[in-house]
């Protein structure tokens, strides 16, 4: 199945969803004082992402998790080091659901890459 992302006519639409983020003075100035800084672009610690997202899809294979897969990662906002939760459920018996929490570890104009994922399913 493919991905309908957020450029997709908005009756197939099924972008990911920002349900957290950083909040007060930025997420940058929060990180700036530690020795373990994670740096990105300009040295400043900028593009370094505490924002949650979710994403439901019907597909259960392992797609979602490709390298590439949202393609407008970048245009939503996604940023290295933000959470998604990858929720997969093909019908509504819980053996057919799965929750999968992942790291975005980098995001281009291709899309963004996803770090291995946990994994969690349902039972009947």
């Amino acid at each position: 199945m493919a991905y309908l992302g957020s450029t997709q006519l908005s009756s197939v639409a099924n972008p990911p969803i920002k349900v957290w983020g950083g909040m007060g003075a930025g997420v940058d100035v929060r990180i700036t004082g530690g020795t373990t800084m994670y740096v990105s672009g300009t040295g400043k610690g900028l593009n370094f992402g505490q924002q949650g997202w979710v994403y439901h899809t019907t597909d259960i294979s392992s797609a979602p998790l490709a390298s590439g897969y949202f393609t407008d990662a970048k245009v939503l906002g996604m940023r290295p080091g933000d959470i998604i939760h990858v929720v997969q459920q093909a019908t509504s018996v819980p053996s057919s659901q799965m929750l999968r929490i992942m790291v975005i570890g980098t995001v281009t104009s291709d899309g963004a890459a996803l770090s291995t994922a946990t994994f969690i399913s349902g039972t009947s």
